[in-house]
C-alpha cells in the first residue's frame, strides 16, 4: 500500500499519489515487502517500474514525460490499464536520494529490520 509519497526531486510529479496498492514491480506481481525488496535488488533494469492499482475514489493525473532533472521517464510503449498508474523512477537517482529523503523525514532506516534490503 502506498500511503504517501515523500517529496523529493527524484519523484516530482508523483506527489499527489496516495492510498494505492502496489500490483507489480518490473512486471512481476508483488506478494509482500520482502518480495519487493528482493525484486528491486535482483533487477538489472536502470529504471524502477511500479504498477499501482488506483482506488476507485482517487483521481490522479499521469506525470508528463521528463522533468527538470530528468529523473522521471514514462514508458511510451507501456500499456497501462485504466485502473492502474505506472510509476517509473531512475534507480541511481533513487539510490542517491534515499538517505536524503530519510534524513529529511527523520526516518532511521530504509525498512524494518526483518526486511533484507540493500541497494
Amino acid at each position: 500500500m502506498l500511503s504517501t509519497v515523500l517529496a523529493n526531486s527524484v519523484n516530482v510529479g508523483y506527489h499527489g499519489l496516495s492510498c494505492m496498492v502496489l500490483r507489480a514491480f518490473d512486471g512481476v506481481e508483488v506478494f509482500n515487502l520482502q518480495h519487493l525488496a528482493t525484486l528491486i535488488q535482483k533487477s538489472a533494469n536502470p529504471m524502477l517500474e511500479f504498477r499501482l492499482k488506483m482506488n476507485a475514489s482517487v483521481s490522479t493525473s499521469t506525470p508528463k514525460e521528463g522533468s527538470q532533472n530528468g529523473s522521471i521517464d514514462v514508458l511510451e510503449d507501456a500499456t497501462v490499464p485504466a485502473d492502474e498508474v505506472l510509476v517509473v523512477l531512475d534507480r541511481e537517482k533513487c539510490k542517491e536520494a534515499d538517505p536524503i529523503i530519510r534524513e529529511g523525514h527523520m526516518i532511521s532506516a530504509a525498512c524494518s529490520p526483518e526486511i533484507e534490503f540493500d541497494w
